[in-house]
């Protein structure tokens, strides 16, 4: 039996996808540039053909889409690539890119990649605010201890103050590294972690190993002592609910609270 000579012909109403046939095309287009770059050769005949696709107006950067900023504006993360919109994309290292993003204090992370023939797509995740450090002044940091910024006493952000005596300069960007900071991270930290965060107003870290917090309502005084503060906020966890319920009978008699 003789084969079909004819082409098979699409189901009647099916269309190949628009998107899928550009995508085609682009990387069609750019297999025969990279192709003539390398007939091209090394040497100055190279140099000649990187220097024509790198200035190619079908090759500029005509967008830039950035996701997961909410306190860092676009503007900021536009400017610490360098990347404006007649800029060739191949220019764009996206690994140095990434880079050049981090180094904003409120950026933990953040990837760059291209999308030919004019996209770059920015992805961060920023650091919050989690504590002000009061030293030289009142700084912002996060939960690893990278300072954010300095207050610039404008609006007082809604987080605890961790006070004592620092001799470490700060700067945004900078991660604390003094123990006693480091410590009383870690009490707001168990704080967090046990729901007790939100009614502490203050932790200082003046002793070390004798930490004290107090609390947004009333000021009540509570020394933790040294060791064991998950046990010890815990067992706090359990004698606040206690007074929360009665706590204007409470502030008459109660001066501190003392975990041992």
């Amino acid at each position: 039996m003789a084969k079909n000579k004819y082409p098979k012909l699409n189901k009647p109403g099916y269309r190949k996808p628009k998107g899928n046939y550009v995508s085609r095309l682009i990387a069609k287009k750019i297999k025969y540039i990279v192709l003539a770059v390398l007939l091209a050769g090394g040497g100055y005949g190279g140099r000649l053909a990187y220097n024509y696709i790198t200035h190619l107006p079908y090759f500029e950067v005509s967008s830039i889409l950035i996701k997961g900023n909410k306190k860092v504006q676009h503007s900021q993360i536009r400017q610490l690539i360098n990347s404006g919109y007649q800029q060739n994309i191949f220019e764009i290292d996206a690994e140095k890119a990434g880079e050049a993003i981090e180094m904003h204090p409120y950026i933990k992370q953040a990837k760059v990649t291209k999308t030919f023939p004019g996209t770059v797509n920015i992805t961060v995740k920023e650091r919050t605010g989690f504590a002000l450090l009061n030293s030289d002044g009142l700084y912002v940091v996060d939960e690893e201890g990278v300072v954010l910024e300095k207050f610039d006493g404008k609006k007082l952000p809604d987080l605890p103050i961790i006070s004592g005596v620092f001799k470490e300069r700060l700067r945004p960007g900078k991660k604390c590294t003094q123990a006693a900071i480091k410590h009383g991270l870690q009490v707001l930290c168990r704080l967090k972690e046990t729901n007790l965060l939100r009614d502490v107003s203050e932790v200082n870290v003046q002793d070390p190993y004798n930490a004290v917090f107090y609390t947004v309502r009333n000021g009540i005084e509570v020394r933790l002592g040294e060791g064991n503060i998950e046990q010890k906020l815990n067992y706090m966890k359990t004698v606040w609910q206690n007074l929360n319920a009665r706590i204007k009978e409470v502030n008459f008699w109660i001066y501190d609270i003392r975990i041992w």
